[in-house]
């Protein structure tokens, strides 16, 4: 099991990989295609903010806002909180909800991302961050 999620993102050898139960905030399986790919660096551009920042392959969404000293509200980084969920502008490629905070309706809706467990695969995302 792992302690929290950075170390899930770090350990685990393919996206489709359950590192922990679902208490820990990994209940949520992904789509056939992001299990079939393995973590790759992406893009996030954050137009309020005027930034544009570079997401490792084993890294996680809040990790990258953090280094990018892009302030953020979070809590539990197991994706069951909500806190550090944030509106999804756009995307290209197939986002992978790992959270238990969102609805499975609402993760399909694909309008919000928890930052600190989901990602997506492709190239590049683009978030709001009017709460910020």
């Amino acid at each position: 099991m792992c302690a929290d999620r950075s170390e899930c993102w770090r350990t685990q050898s393919e996206p489709g990989a359950r590192a922990d139960g679902p208490s820990t905030g990994c209940a949520s399986k992904p789509s056939a295609t992001a299990a079939a790919v393995r973590p790759s660096p992406s893009r996030c551009a954050f137009p309020r903010l005027g930034k544009e920042i570079s997401v490792g392959a084993n890294q996680t969404l809040l990790e990258a806002l953090e280094a990018a000293s892009v302030d953020m509200i979070f809590d539990c980084r197991r994706g069951e909180c909500g806190l550090c969920a944030l509106p999804i502008l756009s995307f290209e490629g197939e986002l992978d909800h790992r959270d238990v905070f969102f609805s499975a309706a609402e993760k399909a809706g694909n309008t919000k991302l928890c930052t600190c467990v989901s990602r997506v695969y492709g190239a590049s995302i683009t978030l709001d961050t009017a709460d910020r």
